[in-house]
Formats: structure tokens, C-alpha cells, sequence
């Protein structure tokens, strides 16, 4: 983008893969080789921890950090991205419905939102975003149909809140 004049950011993203080989990301490492990683301007995680996979709320914190960490180094070091490259988690929700209350959700976007700020320098986590504002259809009782800290009403969750609050708390650094 650099060559046209155009002033944005290039980056690619995934999802954890926990994949001891990271073919993923050492076929794009390879077939995108130094070109590639020299135009990359960050890496991004699609992050839904305890959505697919239930994850006892005592054991998520070091849940996120361990997906965190394998994500810089050993995905994006399986692709020959440096270091110095920042990850952008571009994707974190969990949604609520039958058996996830609102007060889950709450708790979950505290707990993620915190583990990613506190190993934010030292796996070069630069930028955070929620994936939903507003529920697709909070009539649904599928959680993926209430990922939003809002419902589909635009009444906001606790979660909502809770997000406010994190943004107020740690965006603002001295």
C-alpha cells in the first residue's frame, strides 16, 4: 500500500490453531516468504474463549495467556513473523443465551479483556476489538445469535458496562 500512496494497515488473521506443526502458518510463511512478512503491519487473532470450548471461570485467565502466547510464539514464529510485528486480537465476544447468563459474559469480557492488557507489551498486543455491539437476535437462544454487549434492542447487557469501565480503566496510560 506503501508504493500507492495509500496511508493503512496490512495484516492477516486467524484463529488459535493448536496444531503442534502450525501448517497453517508455515505454508504461509513459505509461499508468502519475506515479501510477505515485510508488508505485514499486524497479525490477528480471532479470539471466543469459552464459547466452543467451556473453560472453568478459575482457569480462564491462564487459558487466554497460554492462547496468547502460543499464538505469538508458535503460530506467527511458524510463519517467520517477527517479534516486532504486533498482534491485534480483531475478533472477541462470547455470546449469551439458554444456560450462558448475561452476568457470564460480564465476567468473561473482564477476565479476557484484562489477561490480554497485562501480557500486552510483552507479546506486542497493541490493539483489542469486541466483536459485536448488538446482538444478532436476542430472541435466539443460540449464543452465536447473542455475541453483543447490547441486544438486539440496543438495552445493554451488564456487559456493556463492564466494557465502558475497561476502556476508562486501561486506555488511558501515562
Amino acid at each position: 500500500m506503501a508504493r500507492l500512496g495509500i496511508d493503512t494497515r496490512i495484516g492477516c488473521n486467524s484463529t488459535a490453531i493448536f496444531d503442534p506443526d502450525q501448517e497453517f502458518w508455515t505454508d504461509l510463511g513459505r509461499r508468502g516468504g519475506e515479501e510477505f512478512r515485510s508488508a505485514l503491519d499486524y497479525a490477528g487473532l480471532d479470539f471466543f474463549p469459552d464459547v466452543f470450548q467451556p473453560i472453568p471461570a478459575d482457569r480462564l485467565s491462564e487459558a487466554v495467556t497460554g492462547v496468547l502466547a502460543l499464538f505469538r510464539r508458535q503460530s506467527l514464529a511458524a510463519a517467520g513473523i517477527a517479534d516486532s510485528v504486533p498482534i491485534h486480537i480483531t475478533e472477541h465476544g462470547w455470546g449469551t443465551g439458554v444456560g450462558r447468563p448475561y452476568s457470564r459474559q460480564a465476567d468473561v469480557l473482564d477476565t479476557v479483556v484484562r489477561a490480554i492488557d497485562e501480557h500486552s507489551e510483552e507479546l506486542n498486543i497493541t490493539t483489542y476489538e469486541h466483536f459485536a455491539l448488538r446482538d444478532a437476535d436476542s430472541d435466539h437462544d443460540h449464543p452465536l445469535f447473542q455475541l453483543g454487549i447490547l441486544d438486539s434492542h440496543y438495552e445493554p447487557k451488564p456487559a456493556a458496562a463492564t466494557y465502558r469501565n475497561l476502556i476508562a480503566e486501561l486506555s488511558v496510560r501515562a
